[in-house]
Order: C-alpha cells, then structure tokens, then sequence
C-alpha cells in the first residue's frame, strides 16, 4: 500500500501527460493536487513541512524561469535581427544534412553547453538552434533532450559526481571518483554510439518521409555509423585524457565536447568519413543567400555564452566565489529542516542576457529594443510559469516526505528500496532506471545521484554485487533520466513555442531513455560483473 501511495505523484503525471495527452499546464496542477492529497493525508506530512516545501518549489523555479528567460530572450532576438539566418545559411555551407547537423548542435555544442553550465542549459539552447535550422519545435525538443545524457556525468564543471556522490558517500575520495569517472566513461562509449545512433532513428525512422523504402531507411542510418564512432571516440577519449593529466573529472565534458566539435567541423568540411547523399527532412531551399549579418556578428552571444560560463565556473578564478556569495536565502522555512538559497548571478540564464547585452553592438541592436524582446519573453513565460511552479512543488513534496508523523522513509526511498527486495536477482537492469527515476522527479542528475548513491551503494553490498558497479548504473541511470524529465522537457518546450505538447514529448524520449539504461546494465554485466 505504501509503495502504491508513493507512486501515485509519478503515475499521475504519466497518465495526464501521456495516456491521457493533457498540455502540462493542465497536467501538473492535478498531479500538484494529487501529491498534496498523498503527503498530507497519507504520509502524515505537517502543514508547516507543506508550506515550506511550496515555498522552496517557487523560489526553485525561479532559478529555472530565469534560465528559460535568457535563453528564450537570446533566440528572440537573434531571429529578430536576422542572425538565426545568417547561422543557418553558414551551417548549411557546411552541410545540408540534418542528421549531421543534429550531432553538431546536440551532441557537440550541447556537450560543451551541458560540462560548462548543465541544468537544463543544453536542452534549452540546441532546440533553439535545431528550430533555426528547419526542424519543426517538437523534433528539435526531442533530439535536444536524447542528446543531453553523455555529458551528464561531468555537467556544470564535475557536479553530479563531485557533488552528487562525492557528498552522499563519505568513502569516495578524488581518487575513487576518478577510477569511478573512467569506469564511467568505458561504458559511456558504448552506449553514446547507440545514443547517437538513435538521434539518427529518430530523424529517419520517425520523422523522416513514410515513402522511403525500409532498405533505404536502414542505409541512411547505417551511413552514419562511422561518424558516430568517431564523434564519440573523441569525446570518451579525450574526456579520459583530462581525467588522468587533471586528477579531476570538472574538465571532462568540457575538453572531451570542443575535441569533438573540431572533428565533426573538420570531418564535416572535408567530407570524410560522411554519408554520400544528403538527408534532410525538407527539401532545401535554394532562397536568398544573403547574410543579414556576418557569421562573426551573428554567432557572437555564443561566443560569449561560452567564455563567460567558463570564467564563472572556474575555481581558479576568483569570480565563481564572488557570484555564489551573492545569494538569497530562506533558512528553516516555517521553523522546518527546509532551507533554500539561491545565488541568481550564478545561474546561466543571467549569462545569457549579459552575453546579448554585450553584443548589442554586433548585433546593431539598441538598448531600447532590446528592452522591449526583453518585456515579450516575459510575455511567453506567463503559462509556462504556472506550469513550472507546479511540477517544482510537487518535487520538492516527493523528496522532502521524508518530514512525517509516521517516521516512514521518504516516497523516493521507499520506492527503490521495495524495488530492491522484490528484484534481487535482476537488481543489474533496474539499477540504472532508480537514478533515471531521481532525476525524472528532481530534474537533475546531481539531486539524483545526492537522493539514491547511499541505496546503491547499500543495496549493492547487501546482495553480494560490486557497489562501485552499481554506481556506475545510478550515474548513467541519472543521465538518463534527463531525457524524460518534465522540468526539462516542459522548459525546451517553452523555448521553441510547442507548450502542450510534452506528452508526445516524453513518448518519443522515453524509448532511447530505456535503450540506453538496459544497454549500461548489460555493458556493466558482460565486463564488469
């Protein structure tokens, strides 16, 4: 009964979202009502712990609305003056096929966007830059968010590992990490080429023309194998390197995406290694070639993006400490445990509006009307806000049920740890889907691997497994996790206008999700157990 009851918050919001196709802003308040029956009537949560959990959730999505508004402000603007244009006729100098486009987008600057800033970020930014480059909002939601998982382990600067199991197992220390980050990686290699293999299905088999032949279908998957490789390759390996000359993971994603940037540019311009006809989902347009701007101009907020991301996030430089420190806090909400503190100059979004303001000048844009794209995104945010404050809350209810009168464990906890009594011998497949679930609720891969490390770990000793294997399957899990989490999914889908959607969504992310977490435990299984 109580396993039942913990589940309801996640069943409601896959019946409303998918079974029933509800828009999010109407999911999400009756899942909110749904948890709120379940904590307080069934796990005994005090009123003084409700209130401050939805105190914490708003102040929460907060943060995450001020993501969604820079990058919403930086893909407003840039079509407003023409740059989308300018970006979109160079790329497709470049290449005209989309298949190779998405690996450039999501895979290589989404990679890098996911080591600097992660939470969100890379989703956010590539579906804007997949829409610039004919794909319809829907595809580019859904490949943003299947390629955001690779990255993941290493994501803004090391944190779902340094932070994530650093913090919830005392007995790791930088060196365990490292061999634990590396073990990673080995498998990472494997499932990144079935990842990235089913972006390409997705292109092709599900968004692709229905009057393809199957054999013709197969041969434009399979041409792009060996870049696939290739692309992965790079990362897994230099990502590795950065590890082993670093003694820390923080760089990992970071150094292992610009290396693969650079060969899938290089590759790319010379044609090696690339299928030999091209593929696009519409036919090219042979329109007006003429940049509304240079590429120079055009790409220079990301340019900027980039760089001041990276100085932020340096521990080298004093400017990560000064921004941190520059925070709001509630502490002990309602004279509860909860706490929460925001550091609002530490969060991309206010990078991505600082790097526009900059390149005002590039842009040959006026302070005046950048204020006025600035007062439209707010606009656009007013539905999703709602939407957003209402799956934020209902998380932070799930994870903070643990504050009850019937001293029961929290809903996640109690949930993964009947999992592992019920499935002892199969513990290896449902390992990865536990971190998958973490994140699912959390949206994001730190809070995870912070809620579920120690159960692993446990969980593993208590069945005579390896724990650090099954850290490996909670760390991939989490990655994976990301591609069906609503807060995600409901933000990329705000970015590119296709609210009402997320359904759909999360029914077309959710099968490469699976693939790639029952590929990790079968990885793990054949060479490591």
């Amino acid at each position: 009964m109580q396993f039942f009851i913990a589940c309801l918050p996640i069943l409601s919001v896959f019946v409303f979202l998918i079974l029933l196709r509800l828009p999010a802003i109407k999911a999400m308040p009756i899942s909110l009502a749904i948890a709120l029956a379940c904590v307080g009537i069934f796990w005994k949560m005090p009123s003084n712990a409700i209130y401050a959990s939805m105190i914490e959730g708003i102040v929460l999505a907060g943060t995450i609305l001020i993501i969604l508004f820079g990058a919403m402000l930086v893909l407003n603007t840039l079509k407003h003056v023409g740059a989308l244009k300018s970006i979109e006729i160079k790329f497709n100098h470049l290449t005209q096929d989309q298949r190779i486009q998405t690996l450039i987008v999501t895979y290589g600057f989404g990679s890098l966007m996911e080591g600097i800033a992660g939470f969100g970020t890379p989703a956010a930014l590539c579906a804007g830059l997949l829409l610039a480059l004919g794909f319809k909002p829907i595809q580019a939601v859904v490949l943003a968010l299947v390629a955001d998982c690779a990255a993941v382990s290493f994501g803004a600067v090391g944190t779902p590992l340094l932070l994530g199991v650093g913090s919830s197992l005392e007995q790791f220390d930088t060196m365990q990490l490292n061999q634990l980050a590396s073990s990673i990686l080995m498998i990472e290699f494997m499932t990144g080429i079935l990842t990235s293999l089913s972006l390409m299905a997705l292109i092709i088999f599900v968004f692709g023309k229905q009057s393809i032949t199957a054999k013709l279908a197969w041969n434009q998957m399979f041409s792009m194998v060996p870049l696939c490789i290739i692309a992965n390759t790079t990362f897994i390996g230099v990502a590795y390197l950065s590890i082993q000359v670093f003694n820390t993971v923080e760089f990992s994603s970071i150094f292992g995406a610009l290396a693969m940037l650079l060969v899938l540019f290089v590759l790319s311009y010379k044609k090696w290694l690339t299928p030999k006809t091209v593929f696009r989902l519409t036919e090219f347009e042979e329109k007006d070639q003429t940049l509304p701007l240079s590429l120079t101009r055009a790409a220079t907020p990301y340019a900027l993006i980039i760089l001041l991301l990276l100085i932020s996030r340096l521990e080298v430089l004093p400017f990560k400490r000064w921004l941190i420190d520059f925070k709001f806090s509630l502490v002990h909400i309602f004279d509860t445990s909860i706490s929460v503190s925001v550091s609002p100059l530490y969060l991309p979004g206010f990078f991505f509006a600082l790097a526009l303001f900059l390149s005002l000048p590039a842009l040959k844009l006026s302070i005046r009307q950048y204020s006025i794209e600035a007062s439209n995104t707010i606009k656009q945010l007013t539905l999703t806000s709602i939407t957003l404050i209402c799956a934020i809350v209902l998380v932070r209810l799930f994870l903070n049920s643990s504050i009850n009168l019937n001293q029961s464990a929290s809903m996640p906890i109690v949930i993964a740890n009947s999992m592992t009594s019920w499935f002892p011998d199969t513990w290896v497949f449902f390992s990865p889907f536990i971190g998958a679930l973490g994140s699912f609720i959390s949206g994001s891969a730190t809070f995870s691997n912070m809620m579920f490390s120690q159960l692993q770990f446990a969980g593993a000793e208590q069945l005579s497994l390896d724990p650090n294997k099954m850290m490996i399957l909670q760390v991939i899990g989490a990655n994976a996790g990301n591609m069906i989490c609503v807060v995600n999914v409901v933000a990329a889908a705000s970015v590119v206008g296709c609210q009402g959607q997320e359904g759909q969504i999360i029914k077309l992310t959710i099968i490469p999700m699976m693939i790639y977490c029952l590929s990790a435990a079968s990885f793990v299984l054949l060479f490591f157990l």
